[in-house]
């Protein structure tokens, strides 16, 4: 039986197409990549400064500054300067940390505290059907990046749609992923507007934090089209395992 489950699986590898072999060699590299943001450090609390900024055919329509304490369960403290500080567990355009969050970041992290009588000698995930291309190395920061794409990834949900990785230690550098804008064609337009985020991430200490981010959509009004862009800005992090704030200190 052993043997013929051998030739088996022999076999079952001799059909792989070439096309399929790259495939799975991306998306082992997309989820190493996944895996060890999962395991990186947090901060109990990260604060910074947010600037954001969008414009309508180069007018603009937004330009305002947030100081902002992220708490690591996804709840956040905002303060636009202007009026009362509010706590909200919605961040646009999204956390100062990358993600994995919550029980998601849980299902990459393995078995902790279970003893094992063996050793773990591979560890397997099924990935999705759709295509992972590797474009290769690229110049990004001052070090060669590994270019993923998935050229198929959904356009009318999140998801995933381009990254960056240190090939040397599997940090990821820079994301492209859609998200939902607020923008409407009039108040009766009830359809879901996407558009791609453009993630850039840096290095603070042992953290990996948002740098920048940008997106940009073409609206179509009738024979009209309206051009947005959005620019968001992420400065002066601060780190502590302590609420520097009272109204966050309930959850701590």
């Amino acid at each position: 039986m052993r043997a013929l489950a051998l030739g088996l699986f022999i076999a079952l590898l001799s059909s792989t197409t070439g096309a399929r072999a790259a495939d799975d060699r991306c998306w082992q590299t997309a989820f190493a990549a996944i895996q060890h943001s999962a395991m990186a450090p947090r901060p109990a609390f990260t604060s910074y400064a947010e600037q954001e900024q969008i414009t309508a055919d180069g007018i603009s329509m937004e330009d305002v500054f947030y100081d902002i304490t992220y708490r690591d369960d996804g709840v956040a403290l905002i303060d636009d300067r202007w009026s009362r500080p509010w706590i909200s567990n919605r961040l646009e355009p999204g956390p100062p940390l990358l993600g994995p969050y919550g029980a998601d970041r849980k299902n990459w992290l393995g078995m902790p505290g279970i003893d094992l009588p063996y050793p773990t000698i591979a560890t397997v995930r099924a990935h999705p059907d759709e295509p992972c291309r590797m474009l290769g190395a690229e110049p990004y920061d001052g070090i060669s990046a590994t270019h993923l794409v998935f050229p198929d990834a959904p356009s009318d949900r999140p998801a995933l749609k381009a990254m960056w990785i240190d090939p040397r230690s599997d940090d990821i550098m820079k994301l492209v992923v859609s998200g939902r804008i607020n923008v409407r064609a009039d108040r009766s337009d009830r359809t879901a507007h996407f558009a791609d985020f453009q993630i850039e991430l840096e290095h603070k200490g042992p953290y990996t934090v948002v740098r920048h981010v940008t997106w940009s959509y073409s609206l179509r009004v009738y024979s009209q089209v309206a051009k947005f862009f959005g620019e968001y800005y992420y400065r002066n992090y601060r780190f502590s395992d302590r609420s520097p704030n009272a109204l966050l200190a309930g959850g701590r």
